[in-house]
């Protein structure tokens, strides 16, 4: 059970940022192409990001070697 609760457990903006080791400047630009992981309404106020859905986004990013240009 801990590891669905894991997998559950939801992040906020700032907690996703420093995860992903990116800064808030280059994920408004995610944000703006739509390019980020889906948002969880916690409340009125609050949101964040659940760590599953977080793996799935980073999972569909992820390129083959066959992919990466050559040089």
């Amino acid at each position: 059970m801990g590891e669905e609760l894991n997998s559950i457990r939801v992040l906020s903006e700032t907690e996703l940022r420093q995860m992903l080791g990116i800064s808030e400047r280059t994920f408004d630009r995610l944000r703006y192409r739509g390019d980020v992981p889906p948002k969880t309404q916690l409340s009125e106020r609050r949101v964040g990001y659940r760590v599953c859905d977080v793996e799935e986004w980073l999972d569909r990013r992820r390129q083959s070697d066959a992919a990466q240009p050559l040089g």
